[in-house]
């Protein structure tokens, strides 16, 4: 899926493979996250927000449909009484990923590499026990949850 959305979006064989990367891994990474309630939503929202100022206005309009659909269904998913799993969280991980392919060459190069790397590491190591063992991670992880 993620190379058919580049190949109609990207107009270089170098953009359609790095944007490919971007869409794949951003749909694994937030894959990663869904393990506990909010984590992948909370994820989302933050990048989704972050990202919105700087992507051009027919991608604002897409960030903002799932923006509002990701706040509507958040509470359920914050309290552990609906789970998106892997749909929810693979449509997440697509959006992030078109998004992301707006930015600049270096930008993107930044985003493949760190994803990258998480996505590496989640293979050796477990991003939950990560998360727990980071004060500030765990915060905000646990944030809405009590």
């Amino acid at each position: 899926i993620a190379l058919i959305i580049s190949i109609n979006i990207s107009y270089t064989l170098i953009d359609i493979i790095i944007n490919t990367f971007i869409i794949a891994l951003f749909t694994n990474f937030q894959n990663l996250l869904d393990l506990r309630p909010g984590r992948a939503s909370k994820v989302f929202l933050f990048l989704l927000v972050g990202t919105y100022l700087f992507i051009p206005y027919k991608f604002q309009i897409l960030s903002l449909a799932f923006f509002i659909t990701t706040i509507i269904y958040f509470p359920l998913d914050i309290k552990a009484k609906a789970m998106q799993g892997d749909t929810g969280a693979n449509m997440q991980g697509i959006v992030l990923g078109i998004l992301f392919i707006k930015f600049s060459l270096t930008i993107r190069v930044i985003t493949v590499v760190l994803l990258l790397l998480i996505n590496l590491y989640s293979e050796k190591k477990s991003i939950t026990v990560l998360i727990r063992d980071n004060k500030f991670l765990n915060y905000i992880d646990m944030l809405g949850r009590d």
